[in-house]
């Protein structure tokens, strides 16, 4: 399948490593059986994705690797599989549901938040997000007119 990095900067990946494809709000945890590397993007065989149409649904999937693989973050820096998952609560302490996905964008990403009956677009500046706490599994954010309606 076609898959392609999700950061700007792509690891090396080698058969037998463990990395992570996304697609449609879903992550599928694989292990490399063969690999190509082509501009832009990898041609890859995964142990877990068998059959022409298990394949078909990852094609063109965001790809990522552990963070081991990965260059050092700067302070402030987080993976995907960081963020998505964590809890959503206002400064006030209104919780508002939890990330579900990210949506990259030109000028920063887009955390979705849902609460089960609702999504919100929260973009992902210091503006909006107060505090982002792995110890406490959530992320608080400032609640701003017309962002919540």
């Amino acid at each position: 399948m076609k898959a392609l990095p999700l950061a700007g900067t792509t690891p090396s990946i080698v058969p037998g490593m463990t990395v992570y494809l996304h697609v449609n709000s879903e992550m599928c945890r694989c292990t490399v059986k063969s690999v190509r590397k082509i501009t832009g993007y990898f041609i890859l065989s995964c142990n877990e994705i068998t059959g022409r149409d298990r394949a078909a649904a990852f094609r063109g999937a965001l790809l990522s690797a552990p963070p081991d693989c990965l260059p050092p973050r700067q302070e402030g820096e987080y993976l995907r599989e960081e963020i998505v998952g964590l809890a959503v609560t206002a400064a006030d302490g209104e919780e508002l549901g939890r990330i579900v996905d990210i949506i990259a964008t030109p000028a920063h990403d887009v955390y979705v938040v849902a609460d089960g009956v609702r999504e919100y677009l929260i973009p992902a500046v210091k503006e909006f997000i107060l505090e982002i706490s792995q110890d406490k599994a959530k992320i608080v954010v400032k609640k701003m007119e017309g962002l919540f309606d």
